[in-house]
């Protein structure tokens, strides 16, 4: 008879290609990694790897970390956007395609090594500033076979009215949400300017 499977907590997700004891074990720095940094975890999103996202020289390709920087923004926005009351203004920073909503600027990536097939990787995004119309995020890509960093994101976001095609201001439920999670005020009638689109 098989003896009953361990708890999934205590072992590799389903699927993993990574060994069990390997992937525990940099879970574990990565949430440490987090934790000393002020990522906060609810923002977090971890990936796993594919075969097909190796390219030709046998690593990811290069493509493919801004991806996860995609992924991580988004789940930044939704973890944002569950503590807002207002039902369209959440849908909107959600990405609803209409009304008030935010739009992606500006993007600097930093290869900080190559990443391989398996691993896993925890996408850590928090935010740095916001300003009346855009948000600066950081993000970091933290491998669990590496156990390091691989990689790291600078983004600039804008608030975008969808429906006038131009963009707009944050609502004010946004900005405190955005300083609820470390975001500092600029160019709110503090003598700095205001970003422009």
């Amino acid at each position: 008879m098989p003896s009953a499977p361990p708890a999934l907590a205590s072992s590799a997700p389903i699927g993993n290609s990574q060994d069990p004891a390997a992937y525990l074990a940099g879970r574990a720095a990565a949430v440490e990694y987090a934790g000393e940094r002020g990522f906060p975890l609810e923002c977090a999103v971890e990936i796993a790897t594919a075969w097909g996202d190796q390219d030709a020289n046998a690593h990811v390709n290069n493509v493919v970390p801004l991806r996860w920087c995609e992924t991580g923004r988004g789940t930044f926005m939704r973890a944002v956007a569950r503590d807002i009351a207002d039902e369209q203004v959440r849908a909107d920073l959600n990405g609803s395609g209409r009304g008030k909503g935010v739009i992606f600027g500006e993007v600097r990536y930093r290869y900080l090594r190559p990443v391989f097939h398996p691993d896993n990787i925890l996408v850590l995004t928090h935010t740095n500033t916001i300003s009346p119309k855009s948000l600066t995020v950081k993000t970091i890509l933290y491998s669990y076979a590496q156990r390091a960093p691989v990689g790291q994101a600078d983004g600039v976001l804008f608030a975008y009215d969808y429906d006038e095609a131009k963009s707009c201001e944050w609502d004010p439920v946004v900005v405190e949400g955005m300083v609820a999670r470390g975001a500092r005020k600029v160019g709110f009638g503090d003598g700095e300017g205001k970003a422009k689109l």
